[in-house]
């Protein structure tokens, strides 16, 4: 067995200077001076600067600040982890705030003004999972059995609108399971959800590779215009009204996609060019 010539680096030299100042203190016997870490904002403060109050999951969607402030600042005794310090808090609302679409406000709104009836009643998380509305509770000591019957009754009422209702826009939806993951979408949602997906992969082919490499990389540069032809199949599927709410996006620029010639066409550095510079834009003006 060989061994280990570990002894023999001089680890000293891989030091960046703060670090090499901080290690010279040390060894004078001194105490050196570290800054503290800044402390991450409480949600509530996050809306009221019209952030969100963490990155969620990227096949999460999550509800506007605008939204949240509204449903906060009314039921605040029900979303009082609102005003928790995200890092030792033990309850996800305190980092997520509301981890759905804008699509279930309606829904949450109703279903936060019969939860009020329970003023021990907290919300620890809400969140979309499998495709429908969850929450987690926490109280502080029980309430009565007519009341504890009203909220689960609301809650359950909740979850069942939920599954036809589209989390993105508050249309009617259908419930979807794909294996992967379930949502409740309308088609023209569902559709730009299909946006967001092609994003993903369009950055899963390029990702740890340059443009020499992407170009000898002949599955996923194939992969990449299925992408982007299927981006502009979507687009196609937009109307008028509901491009307005998405300006951010160039539509003529995703609708030229959808004729498979022009994808085809493609240059592999264009394709290149586009996975690296347009799709990045294109997928935060999605969320």
């Amino acid at each position: 067995m060989k061994k280990s010539r570990r002894g023999n680096i001089d680890f000293s030299s891989m030091l960046s200077p703060q670090a090499r100042a901080v290690r010279e203190l040390v060894a004078k016997g001194l105490r050196p001076e570290i800054p503290p870490l800044p402390v991450p904002p409480t949600a509530r403060e996050c809306v009221v600067q019209g952030l969100l109050p963490s990155a969620l999951p990227s096949e999460r969607k999550a509800m506007s600040p605008a939204h949240m402030r509204e449903l906060i600042e009314r039921y605040p005794a029900l979303y009082r982890h609102a005003n928790d310090a995200p890092v030792p808090s033990s309850a996800p609302f305190a980092r997520e705030g509301f981890a759905c679409g804008d699509g279930w406000f309606t829904i949450i709104d109703r279903l936060s003004s019969r939860l009020v009836a329970d003023p021990n009643l907290g919300v620890g998380q809400l969140k979309q999972k499998m495709g429908l509305l969850k929450v987690h509770f926490d109280t502080t000591e029980l309430a009565s059995q007519e009341i504890e019957a009203a909220t689960d009754a609301a809650y359950d009422e909740a979850r069942e609108e939920s599954r036809r209702t589209c989390e993105s826009c508050g249309s009617p939806g259908t419930y979807k399971n794909r294996g992967h993951r379930a949502s409740v979408l309308c088609e023209p949602c569902e559709w730009l959800d299909d946006v967001e997906e092609a994003c993903r992969c369009l950055v899963d082919c390029a990702e740890g590779v340059d443009l020499p490499g992407f170009s000898e990389r002949r599955t996923p540069l194939d992969a990449a215009r299925r992408h982007i032809q299927h981006i502009g199949e979507a687009a196609s599927h937009q109307s008028r009204a509901r491009r307005a709410r998405f300006p951010a996006i160039p539509w003529k620029r995703t609708d030229a996609f959808r004729a498979i010639p022009v994808v085809v066409a493609m240059s592999t550095a264009k394709v290149w060019s586009f996975v690296r510079d347009e799709v990045p834009i294109l997928a935060k003006a999605l969320r």
